[in-house]
């Protein structure tokens, strides 16, 4: 076991797509906190916000994807997946230069997106305070 992972994991293309996939990956986790810090959501519990239906726009925006692509491409629509899996595996997990640039955009973006988590504040939260902080003097009341 441990000579199968030492020859077929530890070569140049292994390593490449490994951190590959784990680049999309940060990359998909950093999107969603993005989204979580962006919305009204944002005093929602993560671990109840995560499962919730609210993050169902990442899937939504894959499945117009396939739509546009299978329009592009002339593929039907029942192979789209096919296609792009096939892409995936074939050319892009296959080219040392394709996954570079992949963990290139990846971890850039991931990097831009903890930026903003941590520099901005929430607009949710801003509401609040204005909401809160912004009463009316003259008639004793919020908002």
């Amino acid at each position: 076991m441990v000579k199968f992972i030492v020859e077929r994991l530890m070569t140049k293309l292994g390593l490449m797509q490994s951190m590959t996939i784990l680049a999309v990956t940060v990359m998909m986790i950093v999107g969603v906190l993005l989204i979580h810090h962006q919305t009204d959501d944002y005093f929602m519990p993560l671990p109840v916000y995560l499962s919730s239906i609210k993050i169902a726009i990442p899937p939504i925006a894959l499945f117009i994807l396939s739509y546009v692509s299978a329009f592009i491409s002339g593929t039907p629509i029942s192979d789209v997946p096919k296609a792009i899996l096939g892409f995936i595996r074939n050319v892009l997990m296959q080219s040392t230069l394709m996954m570079a640039l992949v963990i290139a955009v990846g971890l850039t973006a991931s990097c831009v997106g903890v930026a903003i988590l941590l520099k901005s504040t929430p607009p949710a939260y801003d509401n609040l305070v204005e909401l809160l902080l912004g009463g009316s003097s003259d008639e004793l009341s919020l908002a």
